[in-house]
């Protein structure tokens, strides 16, 4: 026969390994300095729950509920191992309607309100970007299509090796001070947790002002221009009526040259922004298993004021497993 103790102590342990799932740190009470053992409480940390474990066929369950544990707040509870029989637990009634109102409370049917909010202001820095340009004579259009990408020549060049076209990206390409400014980002969130499931109803709300961009280093007036169709790169380029163009013909080198006045810093600037994202997520918990896993979906919507951002939805699905 085994040890009546031994046997004790090794339903005890088993009991222990059952419930880590739900109380990690759960230990036999032998390794407590508060000398719970002493107090009729076999297993520690176990939450709301005094516990203590019976393995044999004969227990007086009304003198160990009410005589040996505690008569405190938490709810006595004693696990009973009889031979070729299932294991019950055993609470007062007490304590089970007290264990009842727990659970409406706080596991059958809840909900919950999050809300966060971040700000920030992202001071001056430099960034090089490539700027855009206007013609210094508007005609029918007030700027090209691509000035980055239309071929310009250089006054001050030296004529006898830089004195043929190149892209204005070369040049358009500046230094530039730039200040993001403010940036709101917030979210409210509500979920619903019915049982084993939960539902999430979201709402995210960004916010970001438009960047304040200019330029770093001085631009140099009357140095570039749009080299004109038929400039000959045999030649010396200058910002004349017969080398560059102005957007409408030739003209003079006070026309064509392309001064700090005619920079466009739109194409080189993040506009503001506001984006608004509602999103809603189910999800399920198979508690029941000995290692409890979860399932859950859930999907989104983003919808922009402008066109200054990407609107758009998604779709996702997860899983995770605790052990």
């Amino acid at each position: 026969m085994i040890d009546q103790r031994r046997k004790r102590r090794n339903y005890e342990c088993k009991i222990i390994k059952e419930l880590k799932q739900y109380f990690p740190i759960a230990i036999t009470s032998k390794n407590d300095l508060n000398l719970a053992d002493k107090k009729g409480i076999d297993i520690i940390n176990t939450g709301l729950f005094n516990i203590q474990c019976k393995a044999r066929q004969e227990v007086d369950l009304f003198d160990i509920l009410h005589k040996e544990m505690p008569a405190d707040t938490n709810i006595n509870t004693v696990f009973w191992k009889r031979n070729r029989l299932k294991d019950i637990v055993c609470i007062s009634k007490q304590d089970f309607y007290k264990l009842l109102q727990i659970l409406k409370t706080e596991h059958i049917f809840s909900t919950s309100l999050n809300c966060d909010e971040a700000y920030k202001y992202l001071f001056e820095g430099t960034e090089k970007r490539t700027l855009h340009f206007k013609w210094a004579v508007p005609g029918d259009y007030e700027e090209p299509g691509a000035g980055y990408y239309v071929l310009g020549g250089d006054q001050n060049a030296d004529n006898n090796n830089n004195n043929k076209v190149f892209p204005l990206a070369n040049v358009l390409t500046q230094d530039l001070k730039v200040t993001p400014g403010s940036m709101f980002d917030g979210i409210a969130a509500l979920a619903f947790n019915f049982g084993n499931f939960t539902f999430d109803l979201g709402y995210n709300f960004y916010a970001r002002e438009s960047e304040n961009v200019k330029l770093k280093n001085e631009w140099e007036d009357g140095r570039y221009a749009v080299a004109a169709w038929d400039y000959d790169t045999g030649n010396d380029f200058v910002t004349d009526g017969t080398m560059a163009y102005n957007g409408t013909g030739a003209g003079n080198a006070a026309d064509a040259a392309i001064n700090a006045e005619h920079l466009v810093f739109d194409a080189a600037t993040n506009p503001s922004q506001i984006t608004h994202k509602i999103y809603t997520g189910l999800g399920y918990e198979f508690s029941e298993f000995e290692y409890p896993f979860f399932v859950g979906v859930g999907g989104s919507y983003e919808m922009v004021d402008r066109n200054t951002a990407l609107e758009g939805w998604a779709l996702w699905a997860k899983l995770g497993l605790s052990w």
